[in-house]
């Protein structure tokens, strides 16, 4: 029975010997004391390119002498002591320089884990052992989804910054040097496409020497690759720029471009400019790169036609104030000049008016005193109006400085130099409040309200003008109204606009004027 069971554990480990030997998905080898090699598996064999019998009985550390340069001949050391040693790819890469199993990874070298313990017989030190991984397809798939998660990252950071930014053409300056540090390129620049031209303007760049920057600040359509892009309005890639034949690459040549990548910054037919890349340490670019350099592109693109259309709208704006002022001024000289000018004839027409009626009034017959008298009103009403538009031309060049002033005191001021307003045709109720106001402006603005109120009454009626005044509190600001009430013909319903705030004037022979705006206290 003793001897069927050793038969039944000698079959047992011939067959777990010969699946490791063969099949197993791992490198599995040992070394004797002096770490010769004393068995090399299958799977070492295939990814090494050595076989079993061109190793075997020679130094491991001879057959991969960069094992001493990188220090991992301690490893094995240790191993003969009884040491455990673990190696991971974030250390070392990888124990044994072989060649990649997945060439989209873009490495040198296969990554792997190893780890490498004493071969043991009982308490026995016999050499050591090794098993290697091949961990280069979960490692690339790991970095893959952190890039990804980081592109990600900065595409929405950059898609909110740009849209927010008050400042889109310095803010997408910042934005370059993430873009390449997140991507390992060390070259960027952003030209800008010059108005009316076939040539480019330099706007920002990262990794260029002080005179690549000054043979960049203008560059021509036909003179380099992002020129080429801009008049094409399309990507230009090109891999193994040192070795190209380009007609247009000699300018990145010349600045140790391995690889580069120009996109037009374009939003429909309007080309604004180029965003280019550029790297000196790889032959080519993968494309999620070129993708996510494309989506950056546009964004930039976006925030560039937003800046460019502010600034336009900021120089029409100027231009149309501008000729706005001009306008305003030519007003108001051609309203002085004219004003000024009129006044002589209106004098004389009212002076010779003057001398008919007092020296030729009982010569003319009834009804020509009667018209000479009509015709002395409208011409001194001409006079008045002529002096008007002097003062608010002068008015209307003055500086607005509001100070506090007591109503009171500038309607007791217009009564006095009105002698139309005196003897009872306007009475107020004290007190009518201080006010913050331009004393003039609103001297004018009463004195034309009881002007009006003087002008327009019934046919043989006294005018009566009443002026009073009630306080408010607006939001959390003292607010004064005045009232100003007359016994004036008012304003037909017909002729104000329903929406008005005075339709409720009329023919009636009282009204009330409320000024439309309120001064503060």
């Amino acid at each position: 029975m003793e001897s069927i069971v050793h038969s039944v554990a000698d079959a047992q480990s011939g067959s777990l010997l010969s699946w490791i030997r063969d099949l197993a998905p791992h490198g599995i080898f040992t070394t004797d004391q002096q770490l010769r090699v004393q068995w090399w598996n299958q799977w070492m064999e295939v990814h090494s390119g050595l076989s079993s019998a061109a190793v075997v009985g020679r130094s491991i550390l001879e057959i991969y002498p960069d094992l001493v340069s990188r220090r991992l001949d301690g490893q094995f050391k240790r191993a003969l002591t009884g040491e455990v040693s673990v190696l991971a790819t974030a250390l070392h890469d990888y124990l044994l320089p072989f060649t990649p199993t997945l060439r989209e990874a873009g490495m040198p070298h296969m990554l792997q884990t190893a780890r490498i313990g004493p071969l043991l017989a009982g308490q026995h030190v016999l050499g050591t052992i090794t098993v290697i991984e091949d961990v280069t397809q979960r490692e690339f798939h790991a970095a893959t989804l952190r890039r990804q998660h980081s592109e990600e990252r900065l595409l929405s950071w950059a898609l909110a910054h740009l849209l927010q930014s008050k400042d889109p053409l310095r803010d997408v300056e910042a934005l370059f040097p993430r873009v390449a540090t997140a991507l390992k390129l060390e070259l960027y620049t952003c030209m800008l496409l010059e108005p009316g031209s076939q040539q480019l303007r330099l706007h920002c760049s990262g990794g260029l020497p002080p005179e690549a920057v000054a043979a960049l600040q203008t560059l021509p359509f036909d003179e380099s690759l992002c020129g080429l892009c801009a008049q094409l309005r399309q990507p230009i890639l090109l891999d193994h720029v040192q070795t190209s034949t380009h007609a247009h690459a000699a300018l990145v040549k010349d600045l140790g471009v391995r690889a580069y990548a120009g996109f037009p910054l374009a939003l429909g037919d309007t080309v604004l400019g180029t965003l280019s890349f550029g790297t000196r340490s790889r032959d080519a670019l993968n494309l999620s790169e070129v993708e996510f350099l494309s989506t950056i592109a546009q964004y930039v693109a976006i925030a560039l036609e937003r800046a460019l259309r502010q600034q336009q709208l900021e120089v029409k704006v100027k231009e149309r104030t501008a000729r706005l002022h001009e306008t305003i001024g030519q007003l108001e000289s051609f309203s002085y000049t004219l004003a000024h000018d009129l006044r002589a004839p209106i004098r004389a027409l009212k002076g010779y008016c003057e001398v008919l009626m007092e020296d030729f009034a009982g010569t003319l017959p009834e009804g020509g005193v009667d018209i000479l008298g009509k015709l002395l009103r409208a011409s001194s009403r001409m006079d008045s109006l002529t002096r008007d538009l002097l003062k608010l031309s002068k008015l209307s060049q003055q500086e607005v400085e509001l100070a506090p002033v007591d109503v009171a005191e500038i309607v007791q001021d217009i009564v006095l130099l009105t002698p139309e307003l005196q003897g009872g045709v306007l009475t107020f109720a004290a007190p009518l409040g201080q006010v913050w106001a331009q004393r003039t402006l609103l001297q004018q603005c009463l004195s034309n309200l009881f002007d009006n109120a003087l002008k327009f009454v019934p046919p043989q009626t006294k005018p009566l003008i009443k002026v009073r005044a009630d306080s408010r509190i607006v939001g959390d600001q003292p607010r004064i109204r005045l009232w100003i009430e007359d016994n004036g013909i008012g304003i037909e319903p017909d002729s104000t606009p329903k929406s008005s705030a005075s339709s409720n004037a009329s023919a009636d022979p009282t009204r009330r004027k409320e000024p439309a705006s309120a001064w503060p206290s």
